[in-house]
């Protein structure tokens, strides 16, 4: 058997790329912007400056524990993989809606259409 390769360091998701206490998941559900689809709800934040971080949150309503934790899984990654989707200074949290089902990676383009509609609802009007 032999062994993949880690991904590269820089491109890891750590600790400090999550929303880890439940004072950053309020924050967020307070003053984002919120941007719903068929499968997931997309909160959009603004954070600090150059840091971008992700929160999931998935309900048993969605399912097993074993679909719940696949979900998370391929959110993470689409996160790590699609960085440049995301905000630069912006802290999202991506619900999973109930029913969602099985998905694989190439079904999570959902999420980019929502921040996309997200952060231009977190953008000023113009007068």
């Amino acid at each position: 058997m032999v062994a993949s390769a880690p991904p590269d360091r820089a491109r890891r998701l750590g600790k400090s790329d999550r929303l880890r206490t439940p004072e950053d998941y309020g924050r967020v559900t307070r003053q984002g912007r919120r941007s719903s689809g068929e499968r997931f709800t997309v909160i959009v934040a603004a954070g600090e400056p150059g840091r971008n971080r992700l929160g999931i949150t998935i309900p048993r309503g969605v399912g097993s524990a074993v679909l719940r934790n696949r979900l998370r899984r391929l959110i993470r990654e689409y996160f790590r993989l699609n960085r440049d989707l995301f905000p630069t200074s912006g802290d999202v949290v991506v619900m999973a809606r109930p029913g969602v089902g099985w998905l694989y990676l190439r079904d999570m383009t959902e999420i980019a259409s929502l921040l996309r509609k997200a952060a231009s609802r977190a953008a000023p009007r113009s007068r």
